[in-house]
């Protein structure tokens, strides 16, 4: 017992230490969207796109409420719980234009307490979960969307370029250690886009869909 135990751990530390390892130094920055929901059908809607120097992640809403477009159903989204913070596993995929179809990036998944979250139907408050966005950065000027698939079937699609990094150098220099630079703000509605840029600095760590 003790030996399977001791094997885990090391098990564990390894496949940690050839993340740490293997991960793409990325500068830090965080972004965050206003948007509103369409409330004709379920809904995924990425709200906000954050690097530690390290990884993109991506935070995201599921207002699972039925409408004109589809009926809510309930949903089981499958990945792992890291503090108070549920990560979900998800396929990802990128598409070059309107027209095209969605090609399979590879999949997103990180270490952590296997858990899954439940999204009653016609839930008042959205369900609230981030995704490791990694795989995307490679993506980023060879396709116009990218998309997740949630192990529910849900999917989220949203534009690549606005989980690229734009930090200004003057951003950089004002930025302390603790407080990310946030760039890019955009309005965002989940059938019709997001519009609106501006730009500004964060003064506080945000939290949103």
């Amino acid at each position: 017992m003790r030996s399977t135990r001791c094997l885990s751990l090391m098990l564990l530390c390894t496949a940690t230490l050839f993340a740490a390892c293997s991960s793409k130094t990325r500068p830090y920055f965080s972004k965050a969207f206003f948007y509103t929901f369409a409330h004709d059908g379920p809904t995924i809607i990425l709200g906000m796109v954050s690097a530690d120097g390290a990884h993109l992640s991506g935070r995201f809403d599921f207002e699972n409420i039925s409408g004109e477009r589809q009926q809510a159903k309930d949903a089981v989204i499958y990945g792992v719980r890291r503090a108070d913070r549920f990560w979900a596993h998800a396929r990802c995929e990128g598409r070059r234009d309107e027209n095209s179809s969605w090609e399979s990036l590879g999949h997103s998944w990180i270490l952590g307490w296997p858990a899954t979250l439940k999204v009653k139907a016609e839930s008042n408050t959205p369900a609230k979960f981030s995704v490791r966005l990694d795989i995307f950065d490679d993506a980023i000027g060879k396709y116009k969307f990218g998309r997740i698939v949630l192990s529910s079937g849900d999917t989220s699609q949203f534009l690549l370029e606005d989980v690229r990094g734009t930090q200004s150098s003057n951003q950089a220099m004002q930025r302390t250690a603790s407080k990310p630079a946030t760039d890019i703000w955009r309005i965002c509605h989940s059938r019709f886009g997001c519009v609106a840029p501006c730009s500004g600095l964060a003064v506080a760590d945000l939290w949103s869909r």
